[in-house]
């Protein structure tokens, strides 16, 4: 009895070598859109990283941060829904953009609404930002600053 016990033992032990060695790809959709971080199609070094609203009150459903390899926190963003047709909307004290997801063919990735068991879309687009960080910080870019941001697509690079 016990000689099996040790087989048992030996192949539970192996099963775990096996899945702590082998690579495992971070498939698109393995990620909570609510964890999910994007890079700028151009690889230009920004970064957008979706986060759980705390608390995710009313139409609130999660936090939306840009970033840059040379520049922190560019923009910060409520990422609210809308009421009805379910809209997604960039939204700070001043501001307001419309956000588009999209999967991997670029169709509409159709969702209906941001929560933890929601998967991350292949692709985010957010519309007017680039001309909006353009007029908002063309005479602060220099060297020491992230570039002027553009028309970005967001590509899903990885979960938090």
């Amino acid at each position: 009895m016990q000689k099996y016990a040790f087989l048992g033992f030996a192949s539970c032990f192996s099963i775990l070598l096996v899945n702590l060695t082998v690579p495992r790809v971070n498939a698109q959709g393995a990620c909570s859109i609510q964890k999910s971080i994007y890079r700028d199609a151009d690889n230009r070094g920004f970064e957008l990283v979706l986060s759980e609203a705390i608390p995710a009150v009313g139409s609130l459903r999660a936090t939306a941060k840009i970033n840059h390899s040379q520049q922190d926190n560019l923009y910060q963003f409520d990422v609210v829904q809308a009421n009805g047709y379910g809209s997604f909307f960039a939204m700070n004290h001043a501001d307001e953009f419309v956000i588009n997801f999209f999967d991997a063919n670029l169709g509409a990735a159709n969702i209906s609404y941001i929560g933890s068991d929601v998967e991350a879309p292949n692709a985010v687009f957010i519309s007017g930002l680039g001309s909006h960080d353009y007029y908002n910080r063309k005479d602060q870019v220099s060297e020491k600053t992230a570039p002027l941001l553009g028309d970005t697509m967001w590509i899903y690079d990885r979960c938090q």
